[in-house]
């Protein structure tokens, strides 16, 4: 069985709504924080939401190998920590992410074992890339 189930789309397509229903519904589950550069926004919690730290951190850390897959979007930096992801594989039954589609492609190249779902938006359906 898969452990990994990573959820891919455009902004506002519902990856994180989704995740969140399925956390509540599958036991022993658990989201993988991503890290960020960009400010929280109101009702955003470091370390649930996202791990947010500045440019000069997330650029040094990315330099040491921690981040598995990462990217940048107008100036602001994603990143996945694979600390993070041994951690949680090693104490839950499945783990889901949410990254963007760039962050995806790569993903499967480096971590082939998980499953992706592509949710695209504007066309309301799911695709699983096995």
């Amino acid at each position: 069985m898969t452990k990994y189930v990573v959820f891919t789309g455009p902004s506002g397509a519902g990856k994180t709504t989704i995740v969140d229903a399925l956390l509540a519904s599958v036991p022993e589950s658990i989201r993988l924080v991503t890290t960020t550069t960009r400010p929280p926004r109101p009702n955003e919690v470091n370390g649930r939401d996202y791990h947010f730290t500045n440019r000069v951190d997330f650029l040094a850390r990315q330099a040491k190998g921690e981040f598995f897959e990462f990217d940048e979007h107008y100036g602001t930096f994603y990143g996945s920590s694979r600390e993070d992801l041994d951690d949680s594989l090693a104490k839950y039954r499945v783990v889901f992410g949410v990254i963007d589609p760039c962050g995806s492609t790569k993903l499967k190249q480096i971590l082939p074992e998980c499953t992706v779902v592509n949710r695209q938006f504007n066309k309301k359906k799911i695709i699983f890339v096995p």
